[in-house]
């Protein structure tokens, strides 16, 4: 009976939590310019921009896509949302497994943690097919750590395909100090120090070996370089693990001797994790936004998912001890409603953002096309969404008029580009450059201005958004684009 209720939970809340990454079908921030290559198979500007930053698998797996797609017909759009979709199913099961056998926690205590995956509040990036690779090759990682243990060459492969996420380099040196924390004891200390030492002298020699093979750092050689712009965020880290530490070492005390050391080092070895997971990006000046629900920062703390999760299942496993059942599964059905809402304020605002682009791509094919050239489009009565870029909005144009004759402000907070001085600068490149911003068919330089009116519509979402967006029908926005005479 236990057993069908954990797989019954398991079920509800996969479907919940990452129900709305397999119903959008349009695209989103950076790959709205991949969108672009599917739909022109154009892919000259495309190919240096994400080579130029590294970004392989990326790139030749989207070309795969577009093959597939030429061939059956079926979205690209389709295979990204399934990945991440499995990736995250998959790092669930990898979780459990690991809490099982190395965390050796109770079974409900390992379900815990994989549920905590699943309702990780930072998947609604994946809106956006973008940063697809990273969850896939966290998912690789987590399989390799797993072979590493019967099959060292399968798992030294998983992990080379892993490193197309390069936060891996410092996540694995996390999972070694982890198992240090594990396995070392008073009669094999310094031999598994010395292990663990060779192990991530090796890592950084692979580091450094993919440096010079791979573009890590970009063409400019400014691309996720070491700096000290989070430094403030290592310390307020370090003072957290550190009172966290001294609370486990407090609460070991109400456990048996074999019991109260395993439970500490699960907890070290847990902190471990999420100080590299977290330092991955710190290192680069890169913050750890877990509540940027409008945006796709929130990318940056995607590997705490498998540390929180581990601490999750650890603290459900220690108070499985001393409290109810029943008092245990509700703050448990409370802690993961939390995170379900937390997710669902990010879906809320990503749908958001998809419907207001949508509606502007009818509203202008309703319009004659303007000239080719500068089209600035002003919010009338509403706040658009703040991360909406103006390629995004060339791509509206695009969509609306079959050619990307069209350079447009766009909506995203920091770069308004509202004015014809504004967008001058910000196209002033050559027109080959102007295809990355899906305005390679631009011929003029007329300037048009348009207001866009919408009622009601907020720009963080709303649940009922979902119901708006599944139907095609927006008229509860009552959507108007009006032509502003110069």
């Amino acid at each position: 009976m236990k057993e069908r209720a954990h797989t019954v939970i398991t079920t509800l809340l996969a479907l919940v939590a990452l129900g709305p990454l397999l119903a959008v079908n349009s695209e989103s921030w950076d790959t709205t310019l991949v969108q672009f290559g599917f739909m022109t198979g154009d892919w000259s500007s495309i190919r240096p921009w994400l080579l130029d930053l590294g970004w392989y698998e990326p790139y030749y797996l989207y070309r795969l896509f577009a093959v597939i797609n030429s061939l059956t017909g079926i979205p690209p759009k389709v295979f990204t949302n399934l990945l991440c979709v499995l990736s995250i199913l998959g790092i669930a099961r990898e979780v459990f497994l690991l809490l099982r056998s190395r965390h050796a926690v109770s079974r409900e205590a390992a379900f815990v943690g994989a549920w905590v995956v699943l309702c990780f509040p930072i998947w609604h990036i994946f809106i956006s097919s973008a940063v697809f690779i990273n969850i896939v090759c966290l998912w690789l990682f987590l399989l390799a750590v797993r072979a590493w243990r019967f099959n060292k060459a399968l798992a030294f492969l998983l992990f080379v395909l892993s490193l197309q996420l390069y936060s891996i380099f410092a996540f694995v040196i996390g999972f070694a100090v982890a198992e240090f924390l594990f396995t070392a004891r008073r009669d094999n200390f310094m031999r598994t120090a010395v292990k663990t030492f060779l192990f991530c002298l090796g890592v950084l020699l692979l580091y450094f070996l993919f440096n010079l093979l791979v573009n890590l750092h970009g063409k400019d050689g400014t691309y996720n370089t070491i700096n000290l712009q989070q430094l403030d965020s290592l310390l307020q880290y370090v003072a957290t693990a550190a009172a966290l530490m001294a609370a486990a070492l407090f609460l070991k005390k109400k456990l048996p001797p074999d019991q109260a050391e395993h439970f500490t080092r699960s907890v070290a070895a847990a902190l471990a994790l999420m100080l590299f997971a977290g330092l991955a990006y710190w290192a680069v000046g890169r913050p750890l936004r877990f509540f940027s629900f409008g945006s796709y920062s929130s990318r940056h703390a995607m590997l705490m998912c498998v540390p929180f999760a581990l601490l999750a299942a650890i603290a459900h496993d220690y108070a499985a001890r001393f409290i109810g059942r029943k008092r245990l599964a509700a703050f448990t059905a409370c802690v993961l409603t939390a995170l379900v809402v937390l997710l669902y304020q990010g879906y809320d605002h990503k749908i958001a953002a998809v419907i207001y682009k949508e509606m502007l791509t009818r509203e202008f094919a309703k319009t004659q096309a303007p000239p080719s050239g500068y089209v600035e489009i002003t919010a009338d009565g509403h706040t658009p969404p703040k991360h909406i870029h103006q390629y995004e909005v060339n791509m509206s144009l695009f969509q609306a008029y079959g050619k990307a004759a069209w350079m447009c402000n766009g909506f995203w907070e920091s770069t308004r580009m509202l004015g014809l001085p504004a967008l001058q600068k910000h196209y002033d490149m050559p027109q080959a450059s102007r295809r990355l911003y899906v305005a390679s068919d631009v011929t003029g330089d007329a300037y048009s201005r348009y207001s866009f009116t919408v009622k009601g519509f907020h720009q963080e979402g709303r649940i009922w958004y979902w119901l708006y967006y599944a139907l095609g029908s927006y008229g509860a926005f009552e959507p108007r684009l009006s032509r502003i005479d110069s």
